[in-house]
């Protein structure tokens, strides 16, 4: 007897489970760590004996998004004037040509990157976030970081098999990739 399983996507995982059980049921149900209460009734308990403190909300914006994303390890990255800056092996270039400043050329600027679009960077010049691309940028834009390692172990592997010990080309990299979506 076979026995088939349901699909779900995403977005009824999140009706079903957080806005049917964790919001619905599971909040509403005493709870012996709380004395008897739902988990419900203290949270409103607590907003009614200190206020709702609307001043430690965090605004989820691109400044914040930004802001969470890893850096390298040296945490900063030199604008080099050809080239833009160097980030995990990537050189990506801003798109608004910060970069061709004289004021800006040499120096170690802060550096984050998209671990979710290896396409993407960004650089910290003069008080404000730049967006910067990957010079692979339409080859490696959607991929994430780990997609990328995989790619790359693999080729090396299969370079490896066959006695050729040369680092993975972008070109090589994004052919896998576009292979393993087919």
């Amino acid at each position: 007897m076979a026995v088939l399983a349901q699909v779900w996507t995403l977005d009824e995982l999140y009706d079903y489970f957080i806005n049917g059980y964790c919001y619905g049921a599971y909040d509403r149900k005493e709870h012996p760590a709380l004395e008897g209460f739902s988990p419900y009734d203290r949270f409103h308990a607590g907003l009614a004996h200190s206020g709702s403190r609307a001043h430690q909300k965090i605004i989820y914006d691109e400044q914040f998004r930004i802001l969470t994303l890893p850096s390298t390890l040296k945490g900063t990255a030199k604008v080099q004037p050809s080239t833009g800056v160097r980030i995990n092996q990537q050189d990506y270039w801003s798109i608004d040509d910060s970069f061709l400043r004289p004021d800006i050329e040499g120096q170690q600027v802060p550096v984050r990157y998209d671990p979710f679009d290896y396409g993407t960077a960004y650089a910290y010049i003069h008080g404000h976030w730049v967006r910067c691309i990957s010079n692979h940028y339409n080859k490696f834009q959607g991929h994430s970081e780990r997609e990328i390692m995989v790619a790359t172990e693999i080729l090396r592997q299969k370079k490896y098999l066959f006695s050729k010990k040369t680092s993975s080309k972008p070109g090589e990299i994004a052919q896998l990739l576009k292979d393993a979506e087919q």
